[in-house]
């Protein structure tokens, strides 16, 4: 007795497992999606949806710029605040001389002393003072005085009479060693000149935390990148506003345009274009319901006289009159059109009979007597 498969099917000996196939639609792009979503905005929408995208572009440039500048400002200013150091608190301590022989114990103390006190009123990592040499001749590191080392590209910038600084992430040079446990530091190099020698004596070299640094340009940033988002969306609500009301002046226009394309300007009643139309389609109303209706052409007798004796102002007022009474008389459903100068017209859709129409016609002569 043959056996029937559940899961399996078994052909020429072989079992072939059914599988599922999960199939996930395709990921449609964001362009993509915005193209499909713009026709059916309206103006003010798409403004919305594609001022978006240069606007945040701006943003990011922006502050990308200005981080930049805030950066590069704050280091500036570490790097001025070195130099007043080093002319106002170390250069005054110094003779020439003692960047060429070295110094005595007492000009060492001195320099101790005021470093102690804080008399130089900056918090500092490492102090040294170098001769032309590449010498040592003080740091508050006393293992390194008096040896000589390879300069640095800064160093030998600031013999020859430039201010330098940089950021330090890994101190790499000999004479770093002692402050690779600081972590990342601000170095700067002040030559120190002494009397009318244009040549540097020596130079000054000072590591500042950056931790503090940092922590003020980040402090400026956040201020920055929060008066950047404020402007951006100040903006982004003006131009929105301006765009909003422009679209709903075009849109009043455009309405307004289409009503007088299809109304008369004097009584606002529709005019032959219109009223055509609404034949049209009483017609054909009435061809598939099987109902009558009546159209009325009303002209209006001697109106000449009316603008030759009293003037154009008043054959206007007589024309708003006779439009205002017709529609007055006729019910809702019914179309009084101005169809030119002193003719007007009355479509009556779905009457009970001829009669209907007959008598609409007593009532508006009644009614304009």
């Amino acid at each position: 007795m043959g056996r029937v498969p559940k899961d399996v099917s078994e052909i020429n000996g072989e079992e072939v497992h059914a599988e599922a196939e999960t199939k996930s639609e395709p990921k449609v792009p964001v362009i993509t999606r915005i193209r499909r979503w713009l026709p059916v905005l309206n103006l003010v929408g798409k403004f919305a949806v594609l001022s978006i995208v240069p606007i945040a572009l701006l943003g990011v440039i922006l502050s990308q710029t200005l981080r930049t500048r805030i950066q590069e400002r704050i280091l500036d200013n570490q790097k001025h605040a070195a130099e007043l150091i080093a002319k106002l608190g170390i250069q005054p301590l110094l003779r020439a001389s003692d960047l060429g022989r070295g110094l005595d114990p007492n000009r060492f103390r001195i320099l101790d002393n005021t470093l102690r006190a804080g008399l130089i009123g900056q918090e500092v990592s490492r102090i040294k003072i170098w001769n032309r040499a590449a010498q040592v001749v003080y740091s508050d590191d006393p293992s390194i005085v008096g040896r000589t080392f390879q300069p640095s590209g800064g160093l030998r910038g600031a013999l020859q009479g430039e201010v330098s600084g940089h950021v330090e992430s890994e101190l790499s040079e000999a004479e770093e060693a002692g402050e690779r446990h600081l972590g990342q530091l601000l170095e700067v190099y002040v030559p120190l000149q002494f009397g009318d020698y244009q040549r540097p004596a020596g130079a000054f070299e000072i590591y500042l935390p950056y931790g503090p640094i940092a922590a003020t340009i980040q402090r400026e940033t956040n201020r920055m990148y929060m008066l950047l988002l404020g402007g951006l969306a100040l903006l982004y609500a003006v131009l929105f506003r301006i765009v909003k009301k422009a679209s709903q002046r075009l849109s009043r226009q455009a309405a307004e345009n289409e009503h007088l394309a299809l109304h008369d300007g004097l009584t606002d009643l529709p005019n032959r274009t219109l009223f055509q139309d609404r034949i049209e389609q009483a017609i054909l109303s009435a061809e598939r319901e099987s109902t009558p209706l009546g159209g009325l052409l009303i002209d209006v007798d001697r109106f000449k006289e009316v603008n030759d004796t009293l003037g154009h102002r008043s054959g206007d007022l007589l024309l708003q009159q006779i439009g205002a009474r017709i529609q007055a008389t006729v019910r809702e459903s019914d179309t009084v059109a101005r169809l030119g100068g002193d003719e007007f017209g009355v479509l009556l859709p779905k009457l009970v009979d001829r009669r209907s129409a007959t008598g609409v016609a007593d009532k508006i002569r009644k009614e304009l007597e």
